[in-house]
This record gives C-alpha cells, sequence and structure tokens, in this order.
C-alpha cells in the first residue's frame, strides 16, 4: 500500500487534481485491493484506472492519454484495467458530458449558434462508448471542425488544436474517427430502411 500511495501522491500533485478525486482514488483503490485485484497486475496501471473512474465520478476531465504520459504507464493497459474494475468491482459507469466544451470553443472561434447547433447534433449521434478513454476536447474538437468543413468555413486544424489544447495530430486522429462512426452508422439504417 505505501508503494500505491506514493505514486497516488506523485501523480496527483504532478496533475494538480483536486483533492475529493485523490480521495476517492484511494478509497477505490483499498476496495480492488481488498478484492484481490492488485495480484498480477500493476500497481501504477491500477492506480490510474482508479483515478480515471474518480475523475468520471465528479465529472472532472482527465483523459487515459494524460495519465498514461504521467505515469509513463501503456494506455491501453491503463484502459483494460479499467475495464476490469468496472466488471469486477461492479461499477457505474459514470458518462462525462463532452458537451460542455462546446459552447466555449464555439465562442472562442467566434462561430455563430447554427454551427454549435449542428454540432450538438453531431455529438449526438455518436455512442457514448466511444468516449471511454478519450479525451473529450479532442473529441469535442473533431467534431466542430468536421461541421465547419462541411460548411465551407476557414477553420483548420491547427486552430482547432490551438483552442482545445490537443496536439494537430490528435484532432485529424479523431476527425477521422467520428466520420467512420457516423458513415458506418448511416449505411446501418440505410440497409433497414429508415434513411433514403
Amino acid at each position: 500500500m505505501d508503494i500505491a500511495l506514493h505514486f497516488l501522491k506523485q501523480i496527483s500533485s504532478s496533475l494538480q487534481l483536486p483533492h475529493l478525486i485523490k480521495a476517492q482514488t484511494i478509497l477505490l483503490y483499498r476496495k480492488a485491493l481488498k478484492k484481490n485485484l492488485i495480484i498480477g497486475r500493476s500497481i501504477i496501471g491500477i492506480i490510474c484506472a482508479c483515478f480515471y473512474h474518480s475523475s468520471r465520478i465528479f465529472k472532472y476531465p482527465l483523459s487515459l492519454s494524460v495519465l498514461a504520459k504521467e505515469s509513463g504507464y501503456n494506455e491501453k493497459k491503463i484502459q483494460q484495467f479499467y475495464f476490469t474494475l468496472i466488471r469486477e468491482m461492479n461499477l457505474k459507469v459514470p458518462v462525462l458530458n463532452p458537451g460542455i466544451y462546446m459552447s466555449k470553443y464555439c465562442n472562442e472561434l467566434k462561430l455563430n449558434f447554427s454551427i454549435e447547433q449542428k454540432a450538438f447534433d453531431m455529438l449526438k449521434r455518436i455512442p457514448s462508448h466511444y468516449f471511454v478513454g478519450k479525451d473529450p476536447k479532442g473529441v469535442i474538437g473533431a467534431i466542430i471542425y468536421s461541421i465547419c468543413k462541411k460548411k465551407g468555413l476557414n477553420i483548420t486544424q491547427d486552430q482547432i488544436a490551438e483552442i482545445t489544447g490537443m496536439c494537430f495530430t490528435s484532432i485529424r486522429y479523431r476527425f477521422k474517427e467520428i466520420a467512420k462512426i457516423l458513415q458506418d452508422k448511416n449505411l446501418n439504417l440505410n440497409k433497414k430502411g429508415d434513411l433514403k
């Protein structure tokens, strides 16, 4: 437990996380310890998974990529540990509403209300499970970029990256992912005859 607390304090301090998240993470880690979920698994990986779940409980924007970068641990492994915690401890998955960033970014880009509304409409079409483990800022940025591109507005991926604090490649990758998700969804609806 001493090693775990050391990692926990280090990450919490470095990321300047609120006390509530730190306290919830300790509580969650102790429960995982009692259920023997640490045996054969990385302590730091489980700590990061606990941090991630705690941040979602309090609707605090903390992504797996940030935790992976800070801890030096593999992002996909942390995600696997997170799903293990959910499954083995019967935890409810709190949904962080990525829409909290939408108005902020649209305002900073000086986009009108109709663009913001279309971006929210697109957001509603994306399955909630897609957001697990992803930084919502990048997803929202990619949605806004997608709408701007469709409307012929001169907003670049570089501008979106600067506003969101994400790197250019993340925005581009999320943009391609979202386009694929919506394309697949439309194809499935067409097959069912719901759309023409």
